[in-house]
């Protein structure tokens, strides 16, 4: 597997696809940039992991994908699985030098993501190349995985057979939630509205924010947790000071980015979860891993209209879909769960049946080893 924009334990990467392929008997090996708990060459849970150097800077970023090919030509592999556009470049060189099958795995809109870290100017531009780059560079590929529905349909109006393309959303293997360890989190006596994930503007944080003055007229305990960060800081900075604009500081709790494992004990310790994502084209190609991690904890989820959270929600009936960015409805939204605890209740249950049913990373283990198995 090939990456120059993930970390080498990258949750859909590592955890799922990588591990998921090891213990179903082939010989996995992970090239990714190196970070600070892995700067050489190492083995974890019987996985190869060759690491290549970080670039911060945009402008030197194209370096990885020469260190990213060398290190991939040097491996004896039958399949290079290579993760978004720039890794694809690599690992088309490496198809055609040699002669080997070619997976190209993509977790978002990339040609709308990446643009958008540029001026204004430019976006247009990059928008341009990658589309480029990603639609004539998945013609030489033998499988195109994407992570939703609605993807699929971009890159079948780029021109690729459906046939092609396989679906392996980043669902949840429901033992890692049933059998962690969940520790007590002190929140007890408050309403809990909890949302985990990183902390970007495109990810809608404001609009929960803002919501905060009218819930607290209802729910006077209510507490609304914002589960992990990262990112440049400067938005969660604009964060905390809207919180203080609108004095709902002492509800809002930012605890800061965590590890994986305390993450069921936040959802646990949650009465309704949020994914109040601002809808944009980028947004309505993907899917988070955070709604299927509620949805395994029977959370109710409130979330915006974005295509594919909209679809699976009203699908399996576990939450309220609101408008995107509409603050008031979303206050509305939790007032209405904390009012009918049994209608909230359903809703939890419902999202943990269809999780069970449907979306959960056996099933989607299942589509990756087909792919394996035909290439």
């Amino acid at each position: 597997m090939l990456t120059s924009a993930h970390n080498p334990t990258d949750i859909r990467i590592f955890h799922k696809e990588a591990k998921s392929l090891q213990r179903n008997g082939y010989d996995v090996t992970v090239i990714a940039p190196a970070i600070e708990s892995i700067k050489k060459d190492t083995i974890i849970d019987k996985i190869k992991i060759l690491v290549i150097p970080r670039y911060k800077s945009k402008l030197l970023r194209p370096l990885a994908l020469f260190h990213l090919f060398i290190r991939g030509f040097k491996t004896n592999s039958d399949i290079y699985h290579c993760h978004e556009p720039d890794a694809l470049l690599s690992g088309i060189l490496l198809k055609l030098l040699k002669r080997k099958k070619l997976i190209y795995d993509v977790h978002e809109h990339w040609p709308v993501a990446f643009s958008e870290n540029f001026p204004s100017f430019f976006r247009p531009i990059i928008r341009f190349t990658i589309e480029k780059i990603e639609k004539y560079g998945s013609r030489a590929t033998d499988h195109i995985i994407v992570v939703i529905e609605e993807q699929k349909e971009r890159f079948v109006k780029l021109g690729i057979s459906s046939k092609k393309i396989a679906v392996i959303m980043n669902t949840e293997e429901l033992d890692v939630f049933d059998t962690a360890e969940i520790k007590y989190l002190g929140y007890e006596d408050n309403f809990v509205i909890s949302y985990v994930g990183g902390f970007e503007p495109h990810r809608g944080l404001d609009t929960a924010i803002k919501a905060m003055p009218k819930i607290l007229e209802k729910i006077p305990n209510a507490k609304l947790l914002l589960v992990g960060g990262k990112g440049s800081g400067k938005y969660e900075n604009e964060l905390k000071k809207l919180c203080k604009e609108l004095e709902v500081k002492e509800h809002v709790i930012f605890t800061g980015w965590i590890d994986f494992r305390y993450v069921p004990s936040y959802i646990a310790s949650s009465d309704v979860c949020l994914v109040p994502h601002n809808v944009n084209e980028h947004i309505n190609t993907t899917i988070p891993h955070k709604i299927f991690q509620y949805m395994t904890m029977r959370k109710p989820v409130i979330v915006t209209d974005a295509r594919p959270l909209k679809r699976i929600v009203e699908e399996t009936n576990c939450g309220i879909v609101i408008p995107s960015g509409n603050y008031e409805k979303m206050a509305d939204a939790v007032i209405r769960l904390y009012q009918n605890k049994k209608y909230a209740k359903k809703l939890g249950g419902n999202g943990r049946r269809a999780v069970e049913d449907k979306y959960n990373w056996g099933e989607m283990k299942k589509r990756l080893l087909d792919i394996y198995k035909n290439s």
